[in-house]
């Protein structure tokens, strides 16, 4: 059966972009038709009527729905057009590949548009991947360049970013390009070059501060810590993170859109959208109080009021 609309869900988006990528090139479609809807801005019937409009000078498109909030939440079902989706699930124009790209999200399967795309569409679901996995997918993009690398050094590499294959693609380019064609990444090679912790770990710090889990908290800074042995290093990200949580709920309560907020940031719309996402879980107050603790500490750890180490251990025993 040849498909015709695709549903991208899971956790790992670089390999959920992998296929998807691959859909488009073997779909044939000038660049020209092939368009993309980011649904947490315009109504997923936009889509439909694209999908449903023959290819400018024939041939086939490609129309790509990003962000498809109607996939997570009744009152986002209702809010779109999904009548109009599933009546073209049922009947896809068949110059059109439809792609519904729900990696990251939590998609609710007792939705009705969830239940008939599960039944109709093409249906892959990317989740992390095996340390086994990981290795050959590792050697392969090591091979392209001619560059071997260390079994040691993969398993290094596949604790500190195995869960995430974007950010493991972007170490793995660095350290290919300083070592260069022909010789080998070995461990002492990541200690010079490698980014130490992932940033999906320092998130899960920031929330479980911000939950005021503290156990958690501290269980995830010492897993941290075996890449990363400079505190200040969390302290920055930390704060950082904490203040543009707290710029973003401002610039909403203003009343500014995804796209203002992504223009006055200078963020992709898709991460303004997670940002306004994450930052409507924390309380203003919280956000403040935080900033200001991170703000005291730092000035103590560079004025040499106490050590660096020992104040953000302290950071974290003090979370309520």
């Amino acid at each position: 059966m040849a498909y015709k609309v695709y549903l991208y869900k899971g956790d790992e988006r670089y390999l959920t972009n992998t296929k998807i990528n691959r859909v488009i090139k073997d779909s044939k479609a000038d660049e020209i038709n092939i368009t993309s809807y980011d649904c947490s801005e315009v109504n997923v019937e936009k889509a439909v009527f694209d999908a449903l409009t023959p290819a400018f000078l024939g041939g086939n498109k490609v129309v790509i729905i990003t962000n498809p909030v109607f996939l997570e939440k009744e009152k986002e079902e209702k809010n779109h057009n999904t009548k109009l989706l599933k009546s073209y699930i049922d009947n896809p124009m068949d110059s059109t590949y439809m792609i519904i790209n729900a990696s990251g999200m939590k998609v609710n399967e007792k939705l009705d548009i969830v239940k008939a795309l599960m039944k109709k569409a093409c249906v892959i679901n990317t989740n992390g991947i095996s340390e086994v996995e990981f290795r050959g997918w590792l050697e392969r993009e090591c091979a392209v360049q001619n560059v071997a690398i260390e079994k040691a050094a993969i398993a290094t590499i596949y604790r500190a970013f195995g869960t995430n294959l974007a950010q493991a693609k972007n170490e793995v380019d660095k350290l290919i390009s300083y070592v260069g064609a022909g010789n080998t990444i070995t461990e002492e090679v990541l200690d010079n070059v490698m980014s130490k912790g992932n940033s999906n770990d320092i998130y899960s710090l920031i929330n479980a501060i911000f939950k005021g889990q503290k156990q958690k908290a501290i269980e995830i800074y010492l897993e941290l810590s075996k890449y990363e042995k400079d505190a200040s290093i969390f302290v920055n990200m930390i704060t950082k993170s904490f203040r543009e949580s707290l710029l973003v709920k401002m610039m909403v309560e203003k009343g500014l859109t995804q796209e203002e907020i992504s223009s006055k940031m200078k963020i992709s719309s898709s991460r303004a959208y997670y940002m306004i996402k994450d930052s409507a879980n924390f309380k203003k107050e919280a956000l403040e109080s935080y900033i200001l603790k991170l703000a005291e500490l730092d000035y103590n750890i560079k004025s040499g009021k106490i050590d660096k180490k020992i104040g953000f251990e302290q950071f974290l025993l003090g979370i309520k």
